[in-house]
């Protein structure tokens, strides 16, 4: 999966809107660097947390400084989600990111109600119940949706693009 950084960016200002950094002196205000805990079904850092990282810098802050990113990987094994979760919200983090699909989300949210919470890259937000809608997520979610159709809905659209209106 390759991070335009176009999706880094907008990865960036969901992370910071969440956590109500945006229109105030980011790292004027705050005595330590603000972090952010990733969490990841995957064996590693995923693309979308390095577009994260690389948003971040694109717009101006220093890693270390301003920012500081903690991810937690669970190797692939989805049971180890809520613990790894856990482990973030007792750690102190400001914000937790999840990527790699629903089930990261899924776990954080079952962590905290009061820390936000970004999920980057899920596909059916709205219908795995992890927010309300996209417009009006609600709680302590919100995200950055791919918002693919599904090939099924590709082939409506396309076979009704051919029939006379």
């Amino acid at each position: 999966m390759t991070v335009t950084r176009r999706q880094a960016v907008l990865a960036s200002g969901a992370v910071l809107a969440a956590s109500g950094v945006i229109g105030r002196g980011f790292a004027a205000q705050r005595a330590r660097p603000f972090t952010i805990g990733a969490l990841t079904i995957s064996w590693g850092p995923t693309p979308a947390i390095a577009g994260l990282r690389d948003g971040l810098k694109a717009l101006g802050y220093r890693e270390d400084y301003d920012f500081v990113i903690g991810v937690r990987f669970t190797q692939g094994n989805a049971a180890e989600l809520p613990a790894a979760a856990r482990s973030l919200v007792q750690s102190g983090v400001d914000i937790i990111v999840t990527s790699s699909g629903g089930n990261a989300t899924t776990a954080a949210q079952s962590a905290t109600q009061q820390i936000p919470i970004v999920f980057l890259g899920e596909s059916d937000p709205v219908g795995r119940k992890l927010i309300i809608s996209l417009a009006r997520p609600g709680g302590n979610i919100t995200g950055v949706s791919n918002l693919k159709p599904s090939s099924r809905q590709r082939k409506w659209r396309f076979s009704r693009s051919l029939c006379p209106a």
